[in-house]
């Protein structure tokens, strides 16, 4: 790559972490969850890894790939004084009706609680440069909240944890550079 190249890339404009969106589909009863998006603090883009198994053919034992697994995605919310993010999953997971958890008959069925979520990437224009869509995701876990009687003033995080089917790029239409 020529120096040249490397100076186009770099100066237009390399990814901030800090430029991000979470979007995530309306509740089973028609809620919106537009509030989620403003209370994000970190969330990461999923990952993935491939099952391997060691193979030995008339060589050195090699890994081969036998499946796709896929990492548990985390959302740190803050909170507001009336508990409405922990309140939100909680009800999710356990909630009258359109949680994952039944009180008399156990868990329900899946497509009852997944819902599917973005996450997008953004430049300094709020423009998408890179989409996720995490299809079929429900939380599997809402963190402890740590409260210390000698912070003062510091902002109640929820941190909850979500299982999903899978994840899959969305296409974004850019004017990227060629880089060839």
């Amino acid at each position: 790559m020529a120096l040249s190249n490397f100076q186009a890339i770099v100066s237009n404009d390399l990814s901030r972490n800090n430029r991000f969106r979470v979007l995530g589909d309306a509740t089973p009863s028609g809620d919106d969850t537009a509030f989620l998006n403003m209370l994000v603090q970190t969330v990461s883009l999923p990952g993935m890894a491939f099952n391997t198994a060691m193979w030995r053919d008339y060589s050195v034992p090699r890994k081969y790939p036998y499946d796709i697994a896929y990492n548990d995605l985390q959302i740190t919310f803050l909170d507001t004084s009336n508990n409405l993010i922990t309140n939100y999953y909680h009800d999710w997971m356990v909630g009258e009706g359109e949680g994952a958890i039944h009180r008399r008959t156990g868990f329900g069925y899946m497509d009852q609680y997944r819902k599917d979520l973005t996450i997008q990437k953004l430049d300094r224009k709020d423009r998408i440069t890179y989409e996720v869509l995490v299809r079929n995701a429900y939380p599997i876990n809402i963190d402890d909240i740590s409260l210390d009687s000698a912070g003062t003033d510091t902002l109640t995080q929820v941190t909850v944890t979500f299982a999903y089917g899978k994840w899959e790029v969305i296409p974004v239409l850019t004017g990227e550079l060629d880089y060839t």
